[in-house]
């Protein structure tokens, strides 16, 4: 709700404001200490996360979407950037013997509704967003959010385990796409801050 107040005499603050700007700052606090929490991540091997990656990965973790796995991209390598998420609370023992238990399957029904749910977010994200190339925001069948276009569809279908060397031409492709794909990726890190801070 907002007030026009006369110019004579400055509005007294209200109590409202007052918890509007504390929890301000207790959003800013949490943010805070969970993007010191994603800086001092490590692999099994001890690498740390790409710091090109690291905005995202605490952007997702504090809109309540935890993460498994992350990149930033290298056009070295010929890699998009990508984010993997997963529901929390995953079974440790999925078979037991030849059958799927009663626990994986209704933690699997709840990571369903969570992955529709960051579904609608990225399309939200993407509604009525033009971006270069083409690329847009998707989850993949690993869970991973990443760029795609029509180019990288056909590259990753060619090799979707990555093992196989690029051709020259998909090189070429994906020098001028990583960029780009990381671009979108900053992008969406703004949008789940954004979101963040206003709820």
């Amino acid at each position: 709700m907002s007030e026009k107040y006369s110019l004579e005499k400055a509005p007294e603050e209200s109590e409202s404001e007052k918890t509007f700007e504390q929890q301000k700052s207790e959003k800013e606090a949490f943010w805070n200490n969970k993007f010191h929490e994603v800086q001092a991540y490590q692999d099994l091997a001890g690498n740390k996360m790409d710091e090109g990656i690291m905005e995202t990965v605490t952007a997702l973790n504090v809109n309540d979407i935890p993460t498994t796995q992350s990149c930033a991209g290298h056009t070295e390598k010929g890699m998009m950037p990508w984010v993997q998420i997963q529901y929390p609370g995953r079974p440790e023992g999925i078979y037991k013997k030849s059958d799927v238990t009663p626990e994986y399957e209704k933690w699997r029904e709840k990571e369903k509704a969570f992955e529709e749910g960051v579904k609608r977010l990225l399309e939200e994200f993407s509604s009525g967003r033009e971006t270069k190339s083409g690329l847009t925001l998707k989850l993949d069948e690993s869970n991973a959010i990443t760029s795609i276009n029509k180019d990288t569809e056909e590259i990753y279908a060619n090799d979707p385990t990555g093992v196989k060397p690029l051709t020259k031409q998909e090189k070429a492709k994906l020098m001028i796409l990583i960029p780009l794909a990381q671009e979108e990726m900053r992008a969406f890190s703004v949008f789940l801050k954004e979101k963040f801070f206003e709820e």
